[in-house]
């Protein structure tokens, strides 16, 4: 057990005894967040996930704009009246929101939400519980969860999620034309290069600026090559996928390994060039060990390497660690000039209390000043006219005609393409398997694999999986 989860469990026990015991009484107004971290010796994520489970257990309620209070002695009846209908018996209705986005830029834009949704909601308050890993967020007891489309729990978890296309298609456009019927996308990330121009300007290059694959990957290499003869520079660390690389092309690659009858040969020539081009510059200079992210971050963020190639939460992390030297952050290009698209998905829970508060909140989140509030640390905003509100740093703003969907229709779709194709992909790069094998290999794999995950499936289940693939391009 981590120490916060035991200051958790200390916490929330001592208040529990110190209400049954009279200690604090009913009507008794909470101290302050930053005087219950003084009292309990706890950070202020602790003290919000205590209140957000005594308020769930009925023995604290919210009143806006006042603060938070002891509250009657607890009935059941009257709990679960007023979670579906908040102010009914007085008490305003917690929205517990679970989410992975805990940097500490990310803490002070949901602290900074949740200010701004207490003012704009009469009758709900936002309880934030953040968590480091997806087993914890997937155990979490929330009323909305946020996943990244590149999650794997997302995808292993739907029966989890309420069917919002379902209940709420008919009342919002937007939930109507969702890609599937949980997922609520509420901003996006994208493939990052981070540079630091002290670097390229010691090397002799300018900041980096292309429009095409072909002019970023000779950019790259022309560098790379002018770090790997100086001594006192390190070749520059990668957690990006080499899948993703592929952009658009990475759907139809998994129609055909779906489809019987395209043949091994068929798919190797098909996508040979495809999978070279996504490989051979980090092949010739061993660029993307991914075990190794955190050390080659850490490297470029003492200014030994003029690149770190990474995602949306890596230049967030980025501008909170303000590095000693002026750094810049690049859109990079797939091979078929796609720029990736990673969505923040917001799901409901199955069992959500809560559903039209809940919704409400979900959406309060695409207004446009939300949408300001989180693009000011970098995240990619739903709609371009916001773009105007990205750090200045975030120096090339991909197209929104040219976007890549990172995003998998079924559970088999995301493991095929993850955890086949992006690790002969990986191994390509890291191993020097040949071109052929891998690719030959990717066709062998995925098709067991298919085969495996079909035959447990029935009749009726197979029919419905097969029918998300046979009409899609």
């Amino acid at each position: 057990m981590i120490k916060t989860d035991v200051d958790y469990q200390r916490m929330l026990s001592s208040m529990v005894q110190d209400i049954r015991k009279g200690h604090l009484k009913p009507g008794d107004r909470i101290q302050s967040e930053k005087k219950m971290c003084e009292i309990y010796g706890v950070n202020v994520y602790t003290v919000r996930k205590v209140m957000a489970q005594l308020k769930k257990e009925g023995y604290l309620h919210s009143v806006p704009k006042s603060g938070v209070f002891v509250s009657e002695p607890y009935h059941a009846d009257e709990s679960m009246a007023a979670s579906f209908f908040p102010g009914s018996v007085g008490n305003v209705a917690d929205i517990s929101f679970a989410t992975l986005s805990c940097q500490p830029l990310q803490c002070k834009i949901w602290e900074r939400i949740s200010d701004v949704h207490s003012e704009l909601s009469p009758v709900s308050e936002l309880n934030i519980q953040m968590y480091h890993t997806c087993d914890e967020l997937t155990n979490a007891k929330a009323d909305v969860y946020e996943y990244g489309s590149l999650y794997p729990d997302y995808y292993l978890n739907r029966s989890r999620f309420l069917d919002v296309k379902h209940y709420f298609g008919a009342i919002s456009p937007e939930v109507a034309s969702l890609p599937d019927a949980f997922g609520i996308p509420v901003y996006y990330g994208t493939s990052f290069l981070l540079y630091n121009v002290n670097c390229l300007k010691k090397l002799g290059f300018a900041p980096p600026v292309f429009h095409s694959f072909h002019d970023q990957m000779n950019y790259l290499e022309a560098v790379t090559h002018a770090v790997s003869r100086h001594e006192e520079m390190r070749l520059p660390g990668s957690v990006q996928m080499p899948v993703l690389r592929l952009g658009r092309r990475l759907r139809s690659l998994f129609r055909k390994l779906v489809d019987p009858a395209v043949s091994i040969e068929a798919f190797t020539e098909m996508y040979q060039d495809y999978f070279r081009q996504s490989t051979s510059y980090w092949e010739r200079y061993r660029l993307s060990y991914p075990k190794q992210g955190m050390e080659n971050y850490r490297h470029f963020l003492k200014g030994e390497t003029p690149f770190f190639f990474g995602l949306t939460a890596d230049y967030i992390q980025l501008q909170h660690d303000s590095p000693a030297f002026a750094f810049g952050a690049l859109s990079m290009l797939n091979t078929d000039e796609t720029y990736n698209r990673i969505s923040s998905l917001f799901v409901l829970s199955d069992n959500i209390r809560r559903p039209v508060e809940s919704m409400r909140f979900v959406q309060s989140l695409q207004t446009p000043g939300m949408q300001k509030i989180l693009a000011g640390i970098g995240n990619l905003p739903l709609r371009s006219s916001d773009y105007c509100h990205l750090p200045e740093t975030f120096l090339g703003k991909p197209d929104p005609e040219r976007f890549s969907d990172c995003f998998f229709l079924t559970p088999e779709e995301y493991y095929v393409c993850v955890n086949i194709v992006n690790v002969e992909l990986w191994n390509m790069i890291l191993m020097s398997k040949s071109l052929n094998d891998a690719l030959e290999d990717c066709w062998k794999f995925a098709r067991t694999y298919l085969n495996i995950a079909l035959d447990r499936m029935t009749a009726g289940q197979r029919d419905q999986w097969l029918a998300h693939y046979n009409d899609r391009e």
